[in-house]
Parts: C-alpha cells; sequence; structure tokens
C-alpha cells in the first residue's frame, strides 16, 4: 500500500506539472463599486485606521445613493461620465463638515494581473491600498471630476484592503467609484487536474484490484502446482512400486510358464505312455478274445467260421426233410471237418 501511494503522489504531481506548464491560466475579474457593503465611521482617533490589520468591527455600514436621487443627477455635473449610474455612498448625514472613513475588504485567491479604481468625492478624499497612499484630490470641485488609479501594485494576494477618507465642505460627505481587480484564476486547471487525478486514481484502483486479482490467481495456480507436484511424487512413487511388482509378476509368469512347460513335457509324455498302454490293452484284449473264441469252438467241435449266414425259421417241406434226416454219424457217413488252422499248416508244410 505505501508504494501503491508514492507511486500515486509522483503520478498526480508529474500530471500538475504538465498542465500547469502547458495551460494558461484563466482571468478572474472582481468587480469595486461603492455600495452599501463597505465599513464607515464618522469618527476615529486610531492613526492606524487605513491599514490591513485594523480592527474596523465596531464601525457601521454605509448609506448607498443619496436620500431620493438617482445616480444620473451627479454624473451630469462631471467632465466625463465614468461614473454614470454609479451609487454614492454616505454615512451619518447628520454630521455635516465631518471626516468620514470608509473600507473595504477583499479576499484574492492568486496574483493580481491589474487592478484600478476610478473615483470621485464631494468635496474632498485620500486613497489608501494596504496601508499605502495612492492618491487624494483636495479640490472644492472634485465632485465634478473623476480621477482613475492604477493600484496593481498594492494587490497581493490573500486580503486587500482599499481605505478612503472623504470630507465635504460645508454639507455631507459622499464619495463614488468603480473599479475592477483582474488575477490569474488556476479554477479551471485545478477543476481539469482534480478530473485528471480522479480518473487516474480510478484507473490506479482498477490497476491494483486487477493486480490483487492477478496475485490471488497467481496464489491459487502456486498452490495448484503444489499439489500437482505432491501429486506428482507420489505418482512417481507409485510408478516405482508398480514398477518393482510388475518386475516381480514377469519372474513370476517365467518360472510359471518353465513351470507349465514342464507339466505339459510330462504330460505329453504321459499321454503318450497311456496311449501304449491303452493300444496294448487293446491289443491283448484282442488276443485273448481270439484265444478265448479259439478255445470255444474247439470245444464245441465246430470250424470256426469267419461269419455265418443268417438262420431263418424253417418251413414244413424244410423241416420234413429234416425229419428224414439221419440221426446218427453212423447213417451217413460224413467226414469229420478239418480245422482251418490244422488246413493251413497242412498246406504250409506241402508247399515246402
Amino acid at each position: 500500500m505505501a508504494s501503491k501511494s508514492k507511486f500515486g503522489t509522483a503520478l498526480t504531481l508529474f500530471i500538475a506539472l504538465a498542465l500547469i506548464q502547458g495551460a494558461s491560466a484563466d482571468t478572474e475579474i472582481v468587480n469595486i463599486k461603492s455600495d452599501s457593503t463597505w465599513k464607515a465611521a464618522s469618527y476615529t482617533t486610531s492613526t492606524e485606521w487605513f491599514k490591513p490589520d485594523f480592527d474596523d468591527s465596531s464601525w457601521g455600514s454605509s448609506e448607498g445613493r443619496w436620500p431620493n436621487s438617482p445616480c444620473s443627477k451627479y454624473c451630469g455635473k462631471m467632465n466625463s461620465c465614468e461614473l454614470t449610474c454609479v451609487d454614492w455612498m454616505w454615512y451619518n448625514q447628520s454630521c455635516p463638515n465631518c471626516e468620514v472613513y470608509f473600507r473595504k475588504s477583499i479576499n484574492l485567491p492568486e496574483e493580481v494581473m491589474s487592478a484600478s479604481i476610478t473615483m470621485s468625492a464631494d468635496n474632498y478624499y485620500w486613497l489608501y491600498v494596504n496601508g499605502n497612499y495612492v492618491g487624494s484630490d483636495t479640490r472644492k470641485i472634485g465632485y465634478t471630476t473623476v480621477t482613475t488609479y492604477d493600484i496593481t501594485r498594492y494587490m497581493i494576494p490573500g486580503k486587500n484592503v482599499i481605505a478612503i477618507k472623504a470630507q465635504n465642505d460645508g454639507e455631507y460627505e459622499g464619495v463614488a467609484l468603480t473599479g475592477e481587480i483582474k488575477y490569474k484564476s488556476y479554477n479551471t486547471l485545478i477543476s481539469q487536474l482534480q478530473s485528471e487525478i480522479d480518473g487516474l486514481e480510478s484507473q490506479l484502483n482498477t490497476v491494483s484490484n486487477d493486480k490483487n486479482r492477478l496475485e490471488n490467481q497467481v496464489d491459487s495456480l502456486q498452490a495448484q502446482v503444489e499439489n500437482l507436484t505432491i501429486s506428482k511424487d507420489s505418482l512417481t512413487s507409485e510408478n516405482s512400486r508398480l514398477q518393482i511388482e510388475n518386475l516381480e509378476l514377469k519372474n513370476a509368469k517365467t518360472q510359471l510358464e518353465a513351470s507349465f512347460n514342464e507339466v505339459k513335457s510330462s504330460l505329453d509324455t504321459h499321454k503318450i505312455l497311456n496311449i501304449v498302454l491303452i493300444l496294448g490293452l487293446v491289443i491283448a484284449l484282442i488276443a485273448l478274445a481270439g484265444s478265448l473264441y479259439y478255445i470255444y469252438t474247439l470245444m464245441k467241435g465246430r470250424r470256426p467260421r469267419l461269419s455265418e449266414p443268417s438262420k431263418k425259421m424253417p418251413t414244413e417241406a424244410v423241416q420234413t426233410a429234416a425229419d428224414r434226416a439221419p440221426t446218427s454219424l453212423s447213417e451217413t457217413e460224413t467226414p469229420r471237418p478239418t480245422p482251418v488252422f490244422q488246413k493251413k499248416r497242412e498246406t504250409t508244410l506241402g508247399g515246402r
């Protein structure tokens, strides 16, 4: 916040200097005239009544215009009419031939560029500005003419006091005057400067708000980065653990594959042995069956055939013939069949 205040102050001064150097001052005008706004007294014992620091709080107010008379009446008696329709101011009309004192305070905020007073009195007057004697007219016919005084060099910024002593020769004292004071005014410049300062302060506040917002975003991003870093470290640790487990699983897989190959090889060997054993058993069973069949045929006395015709039910003719057939071998001489194996053997021996 301190840096922001210093930056804002420096920027304000820079703009103020730039505007003051690049701009011309305005001219303000203060009009002065004789009216009832002047302090007045018909008697004073102080010799410092015309000085700026004199206390005139006990004085009364002047009286504007001569009672029931327009100002044009007096303008006609003047050689020039610079004071046309300017009110005359009086005080204590019950005191003819008295000296009358008038004072007016004017506050000027800036340096005075020019100031002048054009005046007349009935009959005599003495003029002071800020305690300085400016001029006087002690002619008896002074009220018929006017005099213009340049009071620029007597004016200062701040409080300025114009003091007049008037005296009439036999009647009531009166003063008529007009004037203007021109001074430099930086009101427009100050207003412009204040407007610029307000605009810059608004921009500065906006920038400050944006800065705070960005700082908050940066803090948030930093917190996210820290969280991501922690997550990264955790993931890296987890990845290392998984790699170790993967390596262990690969080793276990390799061992399982070796065991599986061994088991498979053993199964293949057993399968072959089982097939051979089964084939042997089948062959043995076939041989056993053949041997049993051979023994059976020998016991029955029949020649073994590979196949026999299917037996049919005998008809009556066949049955009759069968009844006529001999019942024993003695009735019909039928040669005894020779076993097939014996025939084969004889054939084989005879062929040799």
